[in-house]
């Protein structure tokens, strides 16, 4: 999975755009971590559930891949 070209103003300060790269990267580590902790969790409908969004994420990506030109 890579991480798609975030395009930002460059009449934004440098200071500004990396302080929104780096709340971005943050936002995506909490989710990607969030989504660990669940995958071992001791009840089976919240690993169900972690596997099912899993599944429903790749493919609403391979979906959307398919338009694009």
């Amino acid at each position: 999975m890579h991480a798609p070209k975030i395009r930002l103003p460059k009449s934004w300060p440098v200071t500004v755009r990396s302080a929104v790269i780096h709340v971005i990267a943050l936002a995506r580590f909490a989710v990607i971590h969030t989504q660990s902790r669940t995958v071992n969790h001791v009840s089976k409908r919240v690993r169900l559930k972690t596997q099912n969004d899993r599944l429903h994420a790749v493919g609403c990506n391979n979906k959307r891949r398919t338009f694009s030109k």
